[in-house]
């Protein structure tokens, strides 16, 4: 009974921690915000393979985890604009040939 217990106790835990952690890094992405251009579309090696953008705003280069935003990776291709708006988990891609496509966060 007292082991019956115990098991739950631990389960309950991690269920809590699961959906912690998954609140933490959604409003941390609700808060970021960016405008760039993509410069680089790869599967990151050194972060378990990760499918990646690297995007330069205004001369600072940074990268993404496009896979935060399903799809998208299929979609963006090295030119297009990616913008992510504050307070909000939608990730827009502008083609140059006008095409625009919002991608929701899914993380």
């Amino acid at each position: 009974m007292i082991i019956h217990i115990k098991k739950i106790i631990v389960f309950l835990l991690l269920i809590f921690l699961l959906f912690s952690c998954r609140f933490d890094d959604e409003e941390a992405n609700r808060k970021w915000n960016f405008k760039g251009i993509i410069v680089k579309n790869y599967q990151n090696d050194n972060n378990h393979g990760m499918l990646t953008f690297d995007i330069v705003d205004n001369n600072h280069k940074f990268w993404v985890l496009s896979e935060k935003w399903p799809r998208c990776w299929e979609f963006a291709d090295i030119g297009d604009s990616v913008i992510k708006l504050p307070d909000t988990l939608i990730l827009i891609i502008k083609k140059p040939n006008g095409t625009v496509k919002e991608f929701d966060y899914d993380w």
